[in-house]
């Protein structure tokens, strides 16, 4: 199902000591393995969203590290 491919997915993408930005509308089945996450390491960013939805690319731009992955 859809949870068990964002878990592979997201676990198979970063590891412990990567950064990951995301957003407070993020689905629970992508924050919860994030979470989980960030206590073996992870660092994690979270970005505010307008109430319509939209993101300001400037915020991702802050947040952005050298160690941040896609």
């Amino acid at each position: 199902n859809a949870t068990d491919s964002l878990n592979l997915a997201i676990q198979g993408s970063v590891s412990p000591g990567d950064h990951v930005i995301f957003t407070s509308m993020e689905h629970n089945a992508v924050v919860r393995p994030l979470k989980e996450m960030e206590k073996q390491g992870l660092k994690l960013t979270v970005t505010a969203c307008a109430p319509d939805g939209t993101i300001d690319p400037d915020d991702i731009s802050k947040a952005i590290q050298p160690d941040t992955r896609l």
